[in-house]
């Protein structure tokens, strides 16, 4: 069935030579457009493939991107692989980190620099060396502490805190105390404990300031108005001095080849910006409204074949969803969208627009566009809203709202006892996904749901790392002795860890391995260096194949541990697929180590519990959305902070810098309510405890658009 945007999907599929900026709404089929057009530059030969990168958010994503292209490659016939090997799928910080890697040394980077996920020990080692002042002179001592401007260095050193607003010096005001201190207290107590407070801090001005709390109007006022000044010109001093430790963290950071994520985005610029010609790579970029302005800086120049040039015909193309930008703190959809603009002008761009949903009916199409695009079009500094339609008939897939007077946690409850899949119309408990704005909201929903007669529950987005996990640390810690076999600290933890020798054993046996043939570690220590000598000069892919065989590794893994996570060893052979040589393959493998684990495998017993951020790209027959007169936003801020480039050091502050603020946070939560209420293919249920919505609650979000829970049909449960 040719579907209504078939014309535009078909141009980006097989117009190789124009760059392109798609708008692809919820379920439109991107991933499918975007392995159709690899696969079609694969069999037209329109593109060189060892210049082709297909850059996207995750690394999950890009395994999936990958995967996908070599099934569709293998449903047409296509059984040599050797092609797709060619192909770049993977994340921009793995794309930065390639180009560091080759050219680093450009800026005076160290060729075995190692990216560093928990920085404390990184910060602490800079403290050590760093042996700078920084100089806080008395007008600003009193208000500014040393160790604030410290720890927002070492907070925004993992995130794009180079973006940084350019201040000029203001001098410190001079500040007329007695119109506070004059201010007639009459019988207000607090207006005169802050007096007091006041005039004992004038005689010793230290930290901290006096706070005031008083909220009379005539008052509070006057205290603005005397500390405005105060606060404009600490904030601008601070920011100087922030940018000065953070330069010298920066420059520590580069010299050390101890790098944050940040780091390669940043310094693989400095990198292309060197390069005053260059042939122009040719970028897929995926999930483009999640890409940060650095980021796109990037990408533009990777695909440009000078610094200062657009990308050349054909060398870049995004595909993304203004409507699913919900990382608004990193990635500006402002950015995104006038970069979109410019780059039309500049006549460098094309915009095509996918608008079909397979995912759903046209039921749910239909209420989607009621109910976001008045929300979206009447918010102000929204997006703009993209209508979607739908090919499905279903008209009783829609959603539905469980009105009840017990509190969320309980109503579940006794929606779930008892009751087996099949009694929602689905075959596996894991087709239903309970979803929530908040990671904490679901985990009081996994601790209330924790009983007896209840389905199991999964929960995602968890913290635990590639490093935890044997699947992944035993291939990381033999990879680095076979590129170094003399690292006997690698070796000792080789022996104790996969071998289960004990510490007497290895340290009597390293001092003297010699003297020692008969000890238990012997024989290990002989294969292990027969191994480096064997596998050493093989391909990264044949490494693997022989540590799993050889050293029997699964089995030794599931001798110590209830299962073994295929999907971790499945990571591990990309990245070898993806690396010519050894010295490759074990830079590459420190990117995941320390990055959070998210498992391939569901549980099909279990129901999903994931945030609105999580859910973004996935779907659930049944989807079931609690907390609905919570607040999920604003988010609690601490001061002082770095707000659009500029630091603030208090609300009040911020409040008057950044008086959008509070709208730029609600215009993002009707972007996540967007994402969470497109991921059903049948129906989405709303628990609604019928306490009092909060102002900023998700009901009164969606109510403020159109009347919505009125109209949705009450749930009942039918067996």
């Amino acid at each position: 069935m040719k579907l209504a945007d078939d014309a535009a999907r078909q141009q980006f599929i097989h117009d190789h030579h124009t760059n392109f900026s798609v708008i692809a709404p919820a379920g439109v089929g991107k991933t499918t457009a975007i392995v159709a057009r690899v696969v079609a530059i694969i069999q037209q030969h329109s593109i060189p493939l060892d210049q082709l990168y297909v850059v996207t958010y995750t690394q999950k994503a890009a395994h999936e991107l990958y995967d996908r292209t070599l099934l569709k490659l293998f449903s047409h016939g296509e059984s040599n692989s050797a092609s797709i090997q060619k192909i770049f799928f993977g994340t921009i910080h793995a794309l930065a980190d390639r180009i560091l890697r080759q050219y680093g040394s450009l800026i005076g980077l160290p060729s075995d620099f190692q990216i560093e996920t928990q920085t404390d020990s990184l910060w602490q080692d800079f403290l050590y060396q760093d042996k700078q002042e920084v100089s806080i002179p008395p007008p600003y001592r009193a208000f500014i502490e040393l160790e604030a401007i410290e720890r927002l260095v070492q907070m925004h050193s993992e995130g794009q805190s180079s973006a940084l607003t350019p201040t000029d010096p203001i001098p410190f005001p001079t500040i007329n105390w007695n119109l506070l201190l004059d201010f007639p207290a009459k019988n207000n107590r607090t207006i005169a404990d802050f007096q007091n407070n006041l005039r004992r801090w004038i005689q010793e001005p230290t930290l901290p300031f006096p706070s005031m709390s008083s909220t009379a109007k005539d008052f509070v006022a006057l205290y603005r108005s005397v500390m405005e000044p105060i606060e404009t010109a600490c904030a601008c001093h601070f920011q100087q001095q922030y940018e000065a430790v953070r330069e010298r963290f920066s420059k520590f950071r580069l010299q050390s080849g101890r790098l944050t994520y940040s780091d390669l985005i940043v310094f693989a610029q400095q990198v292309l910006a060197m390069q005053s010609r260059r042939s122009g790579a040719y970028v897929l970029l995926d999930e483009a409204q999640d890409t940060d302005p650095e980021q796109f800086q990037l990408l533009l120049q990777f695909a440009s074949d000078s610094p200062l040039s657009n990308p050349k015909s054909g060398h870049f193309c995004m595909v993304g969803d203004p409507q699913q930008s919900i990382y608004e703190s990193r990635a500006n959809v402002r950015f995104y969208q006038d970069l979109c603009q410019h780059l039309i002008r500049e006549n460098a761009l094309k915009t095509l627009e996918f608008s079909v949903t397979m995912r759903f009916s046209e039921a749910i199409a239909a209420q989607v566009n009621r109910v976001f695009q008045p929300l979206f079009e009447h918010s102000g500094q929204q997006v703009d809203f993209v209508p979607i339609t739908a090919i499905k008939k279903d008209s009783n897939a829609l959603w539905q709202c469980l009105r009840t007077t017990q509190p969320d946690e309980e109503a579940l409850v006794t929606l779930f006892q008892n009751k087996i899949p099949k009694d929602f119309g689905i075959t596996h408990w894991s087709e239903i996904a309970i979803l929530a704005p908040r990671r904490t909201w679901l985990q009081e929903l996994q601790q209330a749901l924790a009983r007896p007669g209840l389905p199991e529950m999964q929960l995602h987005s968890t913290s635990t790392t590639y490093r935890e996990f044997r699947e992944f640390a035993w291939i990381e810690a033999l990879v680095e002795f076979l590129w170094d076999p003399q690292n006997t600290f690698e070796l000792a933890g080789i022996l104790r860890e996969i071998f289960g020798c004990s510490d007497d054993a290895i340290a009597s046996y390293l001092t003297t391995p010699s003297q020692n043939p008969s000890s238990p570690v012997h024989s290990y220590y002989i294969q292990l260096h027969q191994l480096a000598k064997e596998l050493t000069e093989g391909t990264p892919l044949a490494i693997i194949d022989a540590l799993l065989e050889k050293l029997e590794l699964r089995s030794r893994i599931l001798a110590v541990q209830p299962c073994y996570h295929g999907d971790i060893e499945r990571t591990v052979i990309r990245l070898a697929a993806q690396c010519p040589t050894l010295f490759e393959f074990k830079c590459q493998l420190h990117q995941p180590a320390s990055t959070s684990y998210e498992p391939e495998s569901i549980n099909e017993n279990a129901l999903q519990l994931y945030t609105f951020h999580k859910a973004k790209g996935l779907e659930w027959p049944v989807v079931l959305i609690p907390f609905i007169n919570r607040e999920p936003y604003p988010a609690p801020f601490t001061f002082p902070n770095l707000v659009h480039g500029q630091v603030v050091l208090n609300k009040a502050q911020q409040e008057r810098m950044f008086p959008n603020l509070p709208i730029e946070a609600r215009n993002n939560t009707q972007r996540l309510l967007y994402v969470a209420l497109t991921r059903q293919r049948q129906r989405t249920i709303f628990i609604d405890d019928s306490t009092t919505p909060k102002p900023n609650s998700l009901k009164n979000i969606l109510e403020s658009g159109a009347p919505f829970f009125d109209t949705l049909p009450t749930f009942n449960y039918y067996r």
